[in-house]
């Protein structure tokens, strides 16, 4: 049986960006998917962007939402797919083939998740996914929503925390993988191009506060606590020093880059 997958898009006054990711979904070559677009009531002309493509946009509402986490939770409602997606505006597939690519290699996993090309200044840099999925994946790092696919009865359980205005994602990947032991399939391809504007990158102070108390929450033994904060502590001090060494000959440059590469080798195996 084919597999049908929901792509939902989040929206709030973020026109340009709605359209760049209107036209990413509505020309994917793999036909068997809805397209929900949940808009919190913009008024820089993204409604108009939505009436005009409402006929290629299965269901889609303009109101005010309570933050983008009250309006990902309303999309997943919304939704009758058996994988769901969020594209949020400015967001966009890698390729026009990407569903039909996941499509013929998903495994049945509870949930898959590719890489990524992450915006970077002018350009975008790759971020793999990892194989396996471990706690340190997830509090060291990031799960981008826009290259996972998730079943519809992992969101219905274990809806996005609306208390949280930042990593409420990180959370119900922490509730799924950790706590769930949802099985979990790496897709080794690029699923989307992800636009670096998001609240969790313009509002750092929010996100680390937000992150400490999800760890508290979480209720973690003290020496997985200390695990944590060594190895966060550890990274930001090493990617430091090989900024300062950078920074001062030719010689520390080409230093600078082979550790560099080093470092990235070991991260992603």
């Amino acid at each position: 049986m084919e597999i049908k997958f929901s792509v939902i898009t989040i929206n709030y006054n973020h026109n340009d960006g709605l359209l760049r990711t209107i036209l990413s979904v509505i020309h994917q070559n793999y036909k068997n998917f809805e397209f929900i677009v949940i808009d919190g009531g913009s008024n820089d002309g993204s409604y108009e962007t939505i009436t005009t493509y409402s006929n290629q946009i299965n269901y889609w509402v303009s109101e005010k939402d309570n933050g983008i986490y009250h309006a990902m939770n309303k999309g997943v409602r919304a939704s009758s797919g058996d994988y769901l997606i969020f594209m949020n505006s400015g967001d966009i597939f890698n390729e026009n083939s990407v569903l039909s690519n996941v499509a013929k290699q998903c495994n049945g996993s509870d949930i898959l998740i590719g890489d990524t090309l992450c915006q970077h200044k002018k350009t975008y840099k790759f971020v793999k996914s990892p194989d396996e999925i471990t706690l340190a994946n997830m509090l060291c790092g990031v799960i981008r929503h826009q290259s996972s696919f998730i079943k519809r009865e992992l969101l219905i359980k274990y809806p996005y925390d609306e208390n949280y205005k930042i990593i409420s994602d990180v959370k119900f990947f922490i509730d799924a993988f950790i706590w769930e032991n949802c099985s979990y399939q790496h897709i080794n391809y690029i699923i989307s191009k992800f636009e670096n504007s998001g609240i969790s990158n313009t509002n750092t102070i929010l996100c680390k506060k937000e992150n400490e108390k999800l760890r508290q929450e979480l209720s973690l033994p003290p020496r997985v606590m200390q695990d944590y904060y060594f190895i966060t502590k550890g990274r930001t001090q090493f990617q430091r020093k090989l900024k300062e060494i950078g920074e001062t000959t030719f010689s520390g440059k080409i230093l600078y880059i082979i550790l560099s590469i080093l470092y990235y080798i070991k991260k992603i195996k």
